[in-house]
Formats: structure tokens, sequence, C-alpha cells
């Protein structure tokens, strides 16, 4: 371990803990993802990403979506993928559904013992109720895993960061802030948990939710 990589974890680790502190209207919650992706043939690949959240502890399911994509590695570095997305959203008068076709462009490299990758998507959301307009939104994603391990299963620390930008009135509304570690107990198996810092604009106000995440990534 680098006094720079050590340095830079626990800066980031700071900065997670001092959202509880700074921010005083909170809640909690859990997000279990499940990522499923099946090579077609060198360059060609199918997706899936899915999810199940709850609010408020673990008791409340309020949110989930399942998707498919196929994608295709444009060079070392960059890939590609497009595909259909159904969201569910538990309103007070009952489950809001969403029907989100995509687009994903994805950048991932190795930097000697570093990890780095960024993902930009586009999302066409229409909604099943008259309760939201049709939009467009932009969202994008910047991993870092870090060049440390710990334990005998070799766990490793990850960092992610997530802006959601709508383009109506609304504009940036909405942000992911993870810190976690990741293992893979064997081949074509990785297994993540984290901490996220949930912020979101209701009006004009923003609102926080902690989360314990949990990610389960299968490849074949």
């Amino acid at each position: 371990m680098n006094r720079a990589s050590k340095a830079l974890f626990l800066s980031l680790i700071s900065l997670s803990f001092l959202q509880n502190i700074v921010f005083a209207e909170w809640e909690t919650g859990v997000s279990h993802n499940l990522v499923i992706k099946k090579s077609l043939s060198e360059d060609w690949y199918w997706i899936s990403r899915n999810n199940l959240s709850s609010k408020s502890g673990y008791q409340n399911p309020f949110m989930g979506y399942f998707d498919y994509n196929l994608g295709r590695k444009l060079s070392g570095t960059w890939s590609a993928d497009i595909g259909y997305r159904q969201y569910f959203l538990k309103l007070s008068n009952g489950w809001r559904e969403e029907f989100r076709p995509q687009i994903n462009l994805s950048w991932r490299k190795t930097e000697g013992k570093w990890t780095l990758g960024n993902r930009h998507r586009l999302e066409f959301r229409h909604f099943s109720s008259d309760e939201g307009d049709d939009h467009v939104r932009y969202r994008n994603e910047t991993r870092i895993e870090f060049p440390l391990t710990f334990t005998k299963h070799q766990l490793r620390p990850y960092f992610e960061e997530e802006f959601f930008y709508q383009f109506t009135d609304l504009g940036f509304h909405m942000n992911y802030m993870t810190l976690g570690l990741s293992f893979k107990p064997k081949s074509g198996v990785k297994v993540k948990f984290g901490y996220r810092w949930h912020t979101q604009k209701f009006g004009e106000n923003w609102r926080n939710r902690h989360v314990f995440v949990t990610g389960l990534n299968l490849f074949f």
C-alpha cells in the first residue's frame, strides 16, 4: 500500500462519513443489485442489470427494475450497449411503471494496480400514469478500484460517484456516492457491498438517504 493510495482511500472514507454530520435530514435504506453478463462472441455480449431497493431500513420495498441489453466492444477500453429497462416505483396510490429504452457508452482501463471506469447513459423515460411527463435523462458514473487488498479473501476497496441530469426544468437532481469492498470468490463471480450516500432534489429542497448496497455480478 503506497502513501498516495492510502491517503486517497482514507480521504474518501472521511468524506462519506462527513455527509452524516453535515446533512440532518436523512433516511436509511438498502439496495440489492444483480448483474448478469454473457459473452456471445469475441466482440458481442448480452448484459442484464437488476435491482430491488427498500427505504426506511429493510422492511419497505419501494423500487425495482430489470433490463436487457445487447452490447459490443468498440476497442480495448470502450464498449457500448443498447437495451430496455422496466422500472417500478411505489407511490402513495400504488406502483407506477416506467418504460426506459437506454443507451450506454462505457470506458474501462487498468493502470498498474488501479482500475478506472466511466459510463455515459441516456434514458428515454415514459411513465404509465399522468404523474410524470416523458423526458430524456443523462447519467454519468465514475468508478475507481484501489490497488489495495485485505484479508485472505482479497477484499478490494472501490469508490463510485454517479450524477443524474434531466433535460427539463429539473436539471441536476440526484447523486450517488458509494464506498465499498468487492471480492471474487471464484472465476466469473464478483461480490460487492458498501455504503451509499444518496441525495435527491424534491422541489427546492435536497433530501438524503444512507443506503447499504449489495451486488452480485455473474459473468459467462
